[in-house]
């Protein structure tokens, strides 16, 4: 079996039970399952399946103190990492998926349990919906778990201006003490322990008129701190307890009708300041650090280009203190997507009909398809609330399949394909590399279908020792290769190699740039990058998954998908993207392997090859493309090495969607 078919398969076998071997009994309810997926993820499942319990004989196990509803969004999350509920459902529904999450030692779920619930507890307008939920959160969760506890604590300390006159105008006090006294001790006792900070976020929402949402922004009424030559504006948008930074330039051609297109950097941590300032922004960090200079190959062009910092804590962005890091993608992308719903419907409403793209590189390759299917599956479930136009992708030497990334090290270093006169890497080194692959490979495999700490920990070990490290162990920090252009050196001894990031980040926290920013007092510092995210992301298993079947999602979805690579990288090599991309089963799939590289380019130079394929997906007559594209000497960041070709690359693809000359 394929690496990069293991999330269809599973996704496809949850749905018509193939090689099920295990059942969720709830009332007259079953629900089959397998026995690796539910119980590499709780141990109280693994207890019942392998220990000396009836379960372990009958194999099934009665959930019956659950909803049917409950059972079935529990198996979602166990096969998908979330789950969707009615837009009408109520808020109870969150509080009993947490206690699952608690009661079956499924931390994760319990996680995203309490974000959701925060997340729609902010929506609440009438106290009496607030007050119902008080005695069923404290009766259903032990004393140690604060997590939805202090959000109702929190809401009831800077309630909205509505639930405000109810609670001055009730006798709730006296009435919740008779029902729930600890819930009113934690009211009092938070009344010593909060912040003078409350008071100023308090004070933000009540001039909002909402709790969940508020808005920040201004206009850079100059080009002091970024020579742009259009208008611009930054700001942050605060989704619950999450603030996310913003740079927002409209285009430089037709700002009333360009489409809007989102710019990811990938990381994970990584700011996208990095792509605005070192890559394809208006303007660039100049050679001292002390300010920019225009960029004359700006991807705002023919678009309205915005940059977002996330997830939250990365760059400009923050978190409310106490809150956790984002672990994974797709706790990322939902509050993404919640961001370009209000970008889109309140802040620039008139973008909310225009075409949108997400575009990115990197991590992108996890972020933006996650990011992608999250905004396709929300605006089909969700009609009635804001929704975002999203028609492609585009996705720049993206990390989308660690196992193909791994296995393109070899022909990246051990042939001329790059575009190199001769390898990188000697005969001897190039043996070594070809023998450990396949176990690297076989393990990498295990921790795929079993995401534990121990089994990935030695899958990683086995793949750096035998292959990564012979490249990336000399790299950065390591030595003076670089792993983003294999024919450059590293150029300022840290592991993202390249001289332009240390000054960005000079740059943007000097005090003019704070001044102009408006940068609150909860960001002391910015960093370009973020490594607690990373390590979240990490002990997420974020890393180790492949988003190939987001991808396939999208393009079953008629959202058109362009996957574009400077040859010369390492990190996030063609090779390797090449080999999923050929692997993906889809419609297109035939025709897509068969197609041979044809070249592209413009003015009569070529740039490099790629590969497309327009086919219809959907009942539709639109035809859906997935295109391939690289560019002949660039390595990690297209838009920085090759300039002009990156333009002509995002221009051609957002108007015509083709390199067919």
């Amino acid at each position: 079996m394929h690496q990069n078919n293991l999330p269809i398969i599973i996704y496809r076998a949850r749905d018509n039970h193939e090689f099920t071997d295990f059942a969720f009994v709830c009332g007259n309810t079953r629900f089959q399952v397998h026995k690796v997926i539910i119980c590499s993820q709780s141990k109280v499942f693994h207890k019942a399946c392998t220990g000396p319990y009836k379960e372990s004989t009958t194999n099934e196990i009665d959930l019956s103190e659950f909803s049917v509803d409950h059972v079935k969004w529990l198996i979602d999350f166990l096969y998908t990492g979330a789950y969707l509920i009615p837009e009408d459902s109520d808020l109870d529904d969150h509080i009993y998926m947490f206690a699952m999450g608690d009661m079956y030692n499924i931390e994760p779920l319990a996680e995203y349990a309490a974000w959701k619930f925060r997340c729609e507890l902010s929506d609440v307008e009438m106290l009496e919906e607030v007050l119902a939920l008080i005695p069923l959160i404290y009766n259903s969760t032990p004393d140690h778990r604060h997590e939805l506890r202090e959000e109702l604590v929190k809401f009831l300390r800077s309630p909205s201006p509505g639930i405000k006159a109810e609670m001055k105008t009730r006798g709730w006090y006296d009435e919740m003490a008779a029902e729930c006294p600890e819930f009113i001790k934690d009211l009092l006792f938070s009344y010593l322990e909060l912040s003078d900070d409350w008071s100023f976020l308090s004070h933000l929402q009540n001039v909002t008129g909402t709790q969940k949402h508020t808005i920040r922004i201004r206009e850079q009424v100059d080009d002091s701190i970024c020579d742009a030559r259009v208008k611009q504006y930054t700001g942050w948008l605060d989704v619950g307890n999450q603030h996310l930074f913003f740079w927002y330039f409209e285009s430089k051609t037709a700002p009333k009708t360009d489409p809007l297109v989102l710019w990811l950097t990938g990381g994970p941590g990584g700011s996208s300041m990095l792509g605005l300032l070192q890559e394809l922004g208006p303007c660039l960090i100049n050679e001292h650090g002390n300010g920019t200079v225009h960029n004359p190959y700006g991807w705002n062009e023919n678009a309205n280009y915005i940059f977002v910092d996330q997830p939250a804590s990365v760059g400009f962005s923050y978190l409310d203190d106490g809150e956790p890091i984002p672990s994974n993608s797709f706790v990322a992308a939902e509050s993404m997507h919640k961001f370009l719903q209000l970008f889109v419907s309140q802040v620039f409403p008139d973008l909310a009909k225009r075409p949108f793209h997400i575009s990115g590189e990197s991590y992108g390759g996890h972020y933006i398809p996650v990011l992608g299917a999250t905004i396709v599956a929300q605006n089909s479930l969700y009609p009635k609330r804001p929704q975002v136009n999203l028609e492609s992708v585009l996705i720049g030497n993206g990390y989308v399949s660690p196992l193909d990334t791994h296995f393109g090290y070899w022909e990246t270093l051990c042939t001329t394909n790059p575009g190199v006169d001769k390898p990188i890497f000697n005969s001897t080194r190039c043996d070594s590399m070809a023998a450990n692959l396949p176990r690297c490979l076989d393990l990498a495999r295990v921790c795929y279908e079993h995401p534990d700490h121990a089994i990935c920990g030695a899958a990683g070990k086995v793949c750096w020792d035998g292959v990564i490290s012979w490249y990336d162990g000399e790299s950065g920090t390591g030595g003076n290769r670089n792993r983003f252009d294999i024919t450059r050196p590293c150029e300022s001894g840290d592991d993202l190699c390249y001289k332009q990031a240390g000054l960005i980040e000079k740059y943007l926290n000097t005090q003019k740039v704070f001044d102009a920013l408006g940068v609150p007092s909860a960001v002391t510092n910015y960093s370009i990058y973020a490594m607690d995210v990373e390590v979240a992301f990490s002990l997420g298993y974020d890393q180790e998954i492949s988003t190939q079947s987001q991808i396939l999602y999208l393009l079953d979805h008629d959202i058109d998908v362009l996957m574009y690579q400077g040859n010369l990288d390492l990190a996030c090599n063609t090779a390797g993207n090449l080999r999923w991309s050929n692997s993906m089963p889809w419609k297109g799939q035939p025709e897509y392997v068969a197609q041979r590289q044809r070249s592209w380019g413009a003015g009569g130079d070529e740039f490099g090859w790629y590969k497309e394929v327009k086919i219809k997906m959907g009942e539709t007559d639109k035809k859906t493309t997935f295109a391939f594209v690289t560019v002949d000497g660039a390595g990690h960041m297209v838009p920085q090495d090759k300039p002009k070709e990156g333009l002509e690359l995002v221009n051609r693809w957002l108007k015509k969607r083709t390199f067919n000359k």
